[in-house]
């Protein structure tokens, strides 16, 4: 699985590196097989007013090519990156979950 941290117009700290590679680790860990890439994008929303809408989003490329997204917008880009990593986790779960039980229902007119 390939890990992407990126910022537009935003410095990202070496600790807010390993924070949100810690958090995207413990979230996608039971579908790291499935994954192809993972890519977080931190956004300051209002510019340099130090106002408090940060954001993080986090794109999940599966295998097979399905992709999935998640925002979050906070006072700080470190609880950004857990709120978004944890809803991303939860979303992937969903993600799967559909695809499996559509695989199951097609099972019988395949075999």
């Amino acid at each position: 699985m390939n890990v992407i941290i990126r910022s537009q117009r935003v410095p990202i700290s070496q600790a807010l590196e390993e924070h949100c590679r810690a958090r995207i680790a413990r979230a996608v860990q039971p579908f790291v097989e499935q994954l192809e890439r993972v890519e977080l994008v931190f956004v300051d929303l209002n510019g340099p007013r130090n106002a408090p809408a940060q954001s993080c989003r986090v794109f999940v490329v599966l295998s097979g090519g399905a992709r999935v997204m998640f925002e979050s917008s906070q006072r700080d880009f470190y609880l950004a990156a857990s709120r978004a990593t944890l809803g991303a986790g939860r979303h992937l779960a969903r993600v799967i979950a559909r695809s499996r039980e559509r695989m199951r229902r097609l099972e019988p007119l395949i075999a």
